[in-house]
């Protein structure tokens, strides 16, 4: 039996019998992985504590062909204060879900887990609004798996919308129309400010260490929010429960 050492971030936890759980982690350098963890519902398994949401830890796991047993778990960094806030914990598990189903099994990763580390980071810090911070994150792991939106000039003229008090957003095809080429508002086009396509800029021409190095007014969040969510959920054709459970949360906030 042979014995790895990974970095990484548990995205999802699956109760295996009354004492044992199967982990889905997200490594540095064999990208998601599932993981038995024997007896780490017993107080006594002190090794296994590195292994819990929200704590970016490295594990000892025993190989025996592709089955993995976690032998232990050390904290690197934690991401306690997320708990805090019953918010920042209804975002904390909607990104890690994000992350569990974007990332590929047996597929390293580093940038997508580094983009998820500063995220959760800022997350922890409230160094910027959830909605912020949720917003960002879709609109930079689109961009990261290869669908980057054509948002500098309209797809069909050419012209630059920052000219225009506003312009359009398609969300399905991944570009932005000015309104001399846009039907108007449809389904999957949205109307949005020269605010929200700068801000969408900035997160597409930044790279994973300066992409939440902005702000916006509160009148504007809503609107780039809304814009960086529909084109997420569009392309990746994903809608997990927990953001169903993030916005309900964020209606009682």
């Amino acid at each position: 039996m042979d014995f790895i050492t990974v970095k990484g971030l548990i995205v999802k936890e699956t109760d295996f019998n009354e004492a044992d759980k199967m982990l889905t982690i997200m490594t540095d350098s064999m990208g998601l992985i599932n993981a038995k963890a024997s007896g780490i519902k017993s107080l006594k398994r002190k090794e296994l504590s590195g292994a819990k949401p929200f704590l970016y830890s490295e594990f000892t796991l025993a190989q025996k062909g592709d089955y993995y047993n976690l032998r232990e778990a050390t904290i690197i960094h934690p991401f306690l204060d997320i708990k805090n806030d019953l918010t920042d914990l209804a975002l904390g598990f909607y990104i890690l879900d994000v992350l569990g189903n974007i990332a590929m099994e047996q597929q390293p990763n580093e940038t997508l887990l580094r983009l998820t580390l500063n995220t959760l980071f800022a997350l922890n810090k409230k160094s910027a609004p959830s909605q912020l911070i949720k917003a960002a994150y879709e609109l930079k792991i689109a961009d990261i798996e290869g669908f980057t939106p054509h948002t500098f000039e309209c797809m069909e003229c050419g012209a630059e919308p920052e000219e225009e008090p506003y312009c359009y957003f398609d969300v399905l095809n991944g570009c932005i129309l000015c309104k001399a080429c846009s039907p108007g508002e449809e389904r999957n086009i949205l109307k949005i400010s020269p605010a929200t396509l700068n801000a969408m800029n900035y997160i597409l021409d930044s790279d994973i260490k300066s992409f939440l190095s902005f702000r916006l007014d509160e009148a504007i969040l809503s609107e780039f929010s809304n814009a960086c969510e529909r084109y997420f959920l569009t392309q990746s054709d994903f809608r997990p429960k927990t953001l169903d459970y993030y916005k309900k949360v964020m209606l009682h906030d």
